[in-house]
């Protein structure tokens, strides 16, 4: 594993009588035939669970996000994903998997 400003994170398991861990190991994301995460995944990840982005560690102002639309079409293109605050500060992200593609073919 590369090195990283950031910790291994775990899945802590918890029951009556038992107590464990377990590492979680990273991801690949690519634009393959094989490749389980593609683009669109990833933007419905982040749209279905904006804490998965780490705003507040950047710009605690901007949370908690709220997303609002997937796909937004704009002069420039699409916008992966447009999320607001609750005062209305505006937020968008954009997913990429390293796929090449052209609006036309989205």
């Amino acid at each position: 594993m590369p090195k990283s400003q950031h910790s291994r994170p775990l899945i802590v398991h918890r029951s009556a009588s038992d107590l464990g861990a377990e590492a979680l190991t990273r991801l690949p994301f690519g634009s393959s035939e094989e490749d389980k995460y593609p683009e669109r995944w990833i933007q419905e990840l982040i749209h279905g669970n904006p804490e998965v982005l780490p705003i507040d560690e950047i710009e605690p102002a901007l949370t908690p996000l709220i997303p609002l639309c997937l796909e937004l079409p704009t002069s420039a293109g699409p916008l992966d994903n447009l999320m607001v605050t609750p005062d209305g500060e505006s937020f968008s992200s954009s997913a990429s998997s390293g796929e090449t593609r052209t609006p036309a073919e989205r």
